[in-house]
């Protein structure tokens, strides 16, 4: 006779009684299976409470509630079960109810539109561990290159950096060096930046135009670098490039001129571009990209309106240079050209203020 229980069968997850050595006996000394089957009818269903989170009140929802409450009032009170039947009504807690009237009583005393949101919003969670970030400062400059150097010399993870660089309590930088600048350099800029002041403006002094100056620049650009990145197949024989020395790349240079760009009535007359006269046999593009066309020059698709902005620029550079005796320390002010030039409110020129204006020249020698 086999046996009603055998041992080397898993038992099913869902099933709701397994192999329990405390059943009863009968009088033979084996498991009772008439109460086995009978087992089932003795089972009682109760019901289990779920650790469900509660969801806040939305505050669309909120609204409605208040406005609920507010039909249901009576000289600016309400009824007894008042509450109570707008708690069952929206199926929100009572005492959500009654806070959302309290909120709303406030603000009515003050005069103000009635805005019932809900206040948890950013209160909400984990405190945040203080920290003291005047600290960052002390750090040498050469420790806290990274995120990694910040975070290990702070003793705070990677990610709570990016937390505070999301939040502007940490900004970072990239430093570039400049050139040296002796005295003499110094003032022959500021007498620069002095003699590109408009002639017989001391009272209201303001920067000249530009529009009958021409620039010149010449601009190198290396054919290889140094090291380059490709894409091979396995099988694929890696590139071998050889040049005499690391310093003597082969490279080629561009001239070009160009001056201000002028408009008429929003409509540009003249692109500033003179020419671009590169030493080399000019070609089209072969490819199509994201800064130009197919077919087409650089130098020809630059807008016009964005070189307009760069005198406009270059008058404010001149103007903080001024400030530190024509260092080059200059810290570029924004005046957020492009929402100006589209109101047609970007000034033609800069103003500079008489007494800046008087201390530079000051500063220079009487001759």
């Amino acid at each position: 006779m086999a046996h009603p229980f055998d041992l080397n069968v898993r038992l099913e997850e869902d099933a709701v009684y397994g192999f329990d050595l405390n059943l009863p006996l009968n009088e033979f000394g084996a498991v009772d299976l008439d109460w086995l089957q009978n087992m089932p009818e003795r089972r009682v269903d109760a019901p289990v409470e779920g650790n469900q989170r509660r969801r806040d009140c939305p505050d669309h929802v909120r609204q409605q509630v208040y406005q609920a409450l507010l039909q249901r009032s009576k000289n600016g009170k309400l009824g007894k079960k008042d509450t109570t039947i707008v708690s069952q009504q929206f199926g929100v807690k009572l005492q959500t109810v009654q806070r959302i009237w309290r909120q709303g009583k406030k603000q009515l005393a003050q005069n103000i539109p009635v805005k019932v949101p809900n206040l948890k919003k950013c209160r909400s969670g984990r405190k945040p561990i203080p920290i003291d970030l005047e600290k960052l400062s002390e750090i040498p400059l050469k420790k806290r290159m990274t995120i990694e150097d910040v975070s290990r010399e702070l003793g705070i993870s990677k990610s709570r950096i990016q937390r505070y660089l999301r939040k502007g309590l940490i900004r970072r930088h990239s430093s570039s060096i400049k050139p040296y600048l002796t005295e003499d350099n110094r003032k022959a800029r500021l007498k620069w930046c002095i003699d590109m002041i408009e002639e017989g403006g001391l009272d209201a002094p303001k920067f000249k135009d530009l529009f009958d100056f021409v620039f010149i620049d010449e601009k190198w650009f290396y054919l290889h670098q140094k090291s380059e990145r490709y894409y091979l197949l396995p099988c694929e024989d890696e590139p071998h490039r050889t040049c005499k020395n690391k310093n003597y790349i082969p490279r080629i240079m561009f001239l070009c001129v160009v001056a201000r760009p002028r408009f008429r009535d929003g409509v540009c007359v003249f692109d500033g571009k003179i020419g671009c006269f590169p030493l080399v046999t000019i070609e089209q593009a072969v490819r199509r990209s994201r800064n130009r066309m197919r077919g087409a020059q650089a130098f020809l698709e630059y807008c016009p309106k964005r070189a307009n902005r760069m005198f406009v620029t270059l008058q404010t550079v001149l103007k903080e240079a001024m400030k530190i005796k024509g260092g080059n320390k200059i810290k570029i002010p924004h005046m957020q050209k492009q929402r100006l030039e589209r109101e047609d409110m970007l000034p033609l020129q800069i103003p500079c203020e008489p007494s800046l204006l008087a201390e530079a020249i000051s500063s220079l020698p009487a001759n």
